[in-house]
């Protein structure tokens, strides 16, 4: 038996990622004009070497996939939801889920926003598609995130400590409870 818990985006979060994929974008844009001038150019008849072509072109294609690849894995890594199974939490995401062991994990509990003010990232995203890789702050230390909310968290103590943001905030913490009580027996 499985549980699922949706992590959907909250507002700030949408609007975190809709100002960085127009902040990718607009260099895209950028890059687009000038071949457009490039190209307006060759067709008004002045002489464009054939190296500068292939350079510029190399250039356009170059910025055009770093663009897509970056908002594309951005995507694919954050976090949809958290499953909660017999034996283990996992953090969904679509490409390369999160397996936590329940028998590993020592607390859960809510979290204030405010326990995790002055946090820097380390090695993560923070606010494109939600918040989510490595984290630090000098009231947590080191931990890991795996939200798309800024509000309305949990913490989950375990070899690492992980700060989630499922939709039924109360009911994933009962449920996650509920499980480890039920393996001390």
């Amino acid at each position: 038996m499985s549980t699922f818990f949706q992590a959907t985006l909250d507002r700030q979060i949408k609007i975190k990622t809709c100002v960085l994929v127009f902040a990718c974008i607009f260099p895209l844009l950028i890059v687009l004009g000038a071949a457009y001038f490039v190209i307006d150019a060759m067709r008004a008849g002045h002489s464009v070497p054939a190296w500068a072509i292939l350079i510029f072109l190399g250039i356009v294609i170059s910025v055009v996939l770093l663009i897509a690849a970056a908002i594309y894995f951005t995507y694919l890594l954050s976090p949809v939801g958290y499953e909660i199974q017999a034996n283990e939490l996992i953090i969904k995401r679509k490409l390369n889920s999160i397996n936590i062991p329940i028998n590993s994990i020592k607390s859960v509990s809510a979290l204030n926003t405010e326990e995790i003010a002055g946090s820097f990232r380390v090695f993560g995203v923070d606010g494109f598609f939600g918040n989510y890789g490595t984290f630090h702050n000098s009231k947590l230390g080191k931990y890991r995130m795996y939200s798309t909310k800024d509000s309305g968290l949990v913490l989950i103590s375990a070899e690492e400590q992980y700060i989630l943001s499922p939709d039924q905030k109360d009911d994933f913490i009962s449920a996650i409870t509920a499980i480890r009580l039920s393996l001390k027996q």
